[in-house]
């Protein structure tokens, strides 16, 4: 085979490829949608949302967790509250982010690293978790990718048009995750960059400007509850929980799950409550996915550095950024760190590694493909099929409580109580230990006895229970004192059934 045949055949290979990765991609976002349980960060849009509830303009202003996603969610949930319809429009979100990776991959690079870059959207493990959940994150990412194309197509080729849609798309960000204004300042480094004109500096400082008024309810808010100096000295509010929160391997993990999701290697519950041995149990998997997401991103790096070094150092401030900001708060034992708080960096993310697997040559190209593609099925049918990986089920045990509660049972969670509370909440109260009742061993056993005096049974859910028993003082206190009458085990939840002990 001639050198031209071999690389038009390479090409109508890798358009087959691409392109059925895609419609794949498309589809996984609806599928299953509703198959998980509800958790405890979902809970929290949906109870931000109020639903039922008047004054919609004072709650959502005063909401700084994502206004617009619950603005969304307190309409749809008067239609229907199923997990379906209530994390429909993340999954519309994520949909709508493969062809937006694609034109900003081609507005900046070429039509091949585009194609490749939507590919790696479609079958992202970490985009399609977050389109089936009901918070900002697709939105988000989503506003993140059309706000830049938008930026580099105003600053290259001029236009009203373009600018508008640019700020319209940046507040649709900002009202979705706060995490968008890193995006701002990774905007302003690309006009100075590339050596625009000042003209075009002042243009887009007026979108910004016009913007910022636009979001000056919610930055009223921020300067009052959250006081951004006090989180620049550390003194923002009661320092977490537990010591400092940032491991070493913190951004590696991100980085990582960048590629392949939660759903390779050690499982996120996992690593809260065993992170060395969980480390140690999937040291192959975690080494063979490394491997190949290593090779297409230091290629990429390598490329851009030598064909276009100043896209590289914007998508790499792209990426480093919300990273130092997120390291800086775990480091205050402000915030925990988590993968899903630098999100807004993913896209860039998503073009290097398709730059760079754009440029694999073709005689190696179709050795790479396939073993790439199967890592992020691999990864994909274990969100979707393995329990390990799953989110928490406190779906199911809400309904065993449902069928065998009585009526002078009490119902207590330890940890994660809204999950909890949304499914029994035709049923029953949920009880659910404060920090008050954790902060000494005499304040745990008084709300245990006062919670056991309540009623004639207790059924007690453990869901993420380390967060403020890592010692399991509480269960043992109700196993001293109360005879277990039932003990059931759900994805990562334990439910345990007490009655009054019967003295023989």
């Amino acid at each position: 085979m001639t050198r031209a045949a071999d690389r038009g055949s390479t090409a109508r290979y890798l358009t087959v490829i691409l392109v059925a990765g895609i419609g794949v991609g498309a589809i996984l976002r609806f599928v299953r949608l509703g198959g998980q349980s509800l958790w405890v960060d979902e809970l929290l849009t949906i109870v931000n949302a109020h639903v039922g509830e008047p004054g919609i303009l004072s709650w959502t202003v005063r909401n700084l967790q994502g206004p617009a996603v619950s603005l969304l969610t307190h309409y749809i949930a008067r239609l229907s509250l199923s997990e379906v319809a209530l994390r429909m429009p993340s999954a519309v979100a994520g949909l709508l982010i493969i062809p937006a990776m694609y034109f900003m991959g081609r507005e900046l690079t070429d039509s091949r690293t585009a194609l490749h870059t939507a590919f790696l959207a479609a079958l992202s493990p970490i985009i399609i978790w977050y389109s089936q959940e009901v918070r900002g994150y697709a939105f988000v990412v989503l506003f993140a990718i059309l706000s830049t194309y938008f930026l580099v197509r105003w600053a290259k080729r001029g236009g009203p048009c373009a600018l508008a849609l640019y700020a319209v798309f940046v507040f649709a960000g900002l009202v979705s995750n706060l995490s968008m204004a890193f995006l701002l300042a990774v905007h302003l480094l690309y006009i100075l960059v590339e050596r625009r004109r000042v003209r075009v500096l002042g243009w887009w400082l007026l979108a910004v400007a016009v913007v910022l008024v636009a979001f000056s309810p919610w930055l009223n808010e921020i300067a009052v509850r959250v006081q951004p100096e006090r989180v620049v000295t550390g003194a923002a509010g009661e320092p977490l929980r537990g010591g400092s929160r940032l491991s070493v391997m913190a951004v590696p993990y991100a980085i990582f799950t960048f590629g392949v999701g939660y759903s390779v290697g050690p499982s996120p519950r996992e690593l809260q409550t065993d992170r060395n041995g969980a480390i140690r149990r999937n040291l192959l998997y975690i080494g063979l996915a490394a491997v190949l997401l290593a090779v297409p991103l230091v290629i990429g790096v390598v490329s851009m550095a030598r064909s276009n070094a100043r896209l590289l150092a914007i998508l790499l401030a792209y990426m480093a950024l919300p990273t130092i900001a997120v390291v800086l708060l775990a480091m205050r034992n402000i915030k925990v760190f988590n993968p899903r708080y630098l999100l807004i960096a993913l896209p860039a993310y998503l073009l290097i590694f398709g730059f760079g697997l754009a440029r694999i040559t073709s005689g190696r190209y179709r050795l790479y493909i396939i073993p790439l593609t199967a890592l992020l099925a691999f990864s994909i049918v274990n969100y979707f099929t393995v329990p390990y990986y799953a989110r928490d089920d406190l779906r199911s045990a809400a309904a065993a409580v449902a069928s065998g509660y009585e009526e002078r049972d009490v119902v207590v969670s330890i940890y994660s109580a809204e999950p909890l509370e949304f499914y029994l909440r035709d049923c029953a109260a949920v009880e659910v230990f404060s920090l008050d009742d954790i902060s000494s061993p005499a304040s745990m056993e008084a709300r245990c006895a006062g919670l056991a005096s309540a009623g004639e049974r207790v059924w007690l859910s453990q869901c993420r229970q380390w967060q403020v028993d890592p010692d399991g003082v509480i269960r043992a206190w109700f196993d001293r004192h109360m005879e277990l009458l039932r003990e059931e085990s759900y994805t990562g939840v334990r439910l345990c059934l007490y009655r009054e002990r019967v003295s023989r």
